[in-house]
């Protein structure tokens, strides 16, 4: 997708301003359609898109690769998260 083709996506679908995602981080995020994603998901729900087991998921959340939050006793992932584990783009920068 060139620029022109991305800016005319932009405004078929009311974008305005910057886009705070990058080229790649966009076509993943329009590919797999991860804006009809809820915003906060089960860590269950979470390793099934990661195409890995519960019990992988837990081990994950375990050691650390994945960042979850318990809420009311259940694991619960963000969208932001499961983006950043599918991409690959690190530790968060947030983290001191």
């Amino acid at each position: 997708m060139t620029e022109h083709d991305e800016n005319k996506h932009d405004a078929a679908e009311g974008r305005h301003g910057a886009d705070p995602l990058s080229g790649e981080e966009r076509r993943v995020w329009d590919l797999e359609r991860f804006d009809d994603l809820p915003m906060c998901m089960s860590l269950e729900m979470a390793g099934t898109l990661l195409g890995v087991s519960r019990s992988t998921a837990y081990k994950m959340r375990t050691a650390g690769t994945i960042r979850a939050l318990q809420l009311r006793g259940r694991w619960t992932v963000t969208r932001h998260e499961l983006l950043r584990l599918i991409l690959g783009s690190g530790p968060d920068p947030t983290s001191a």
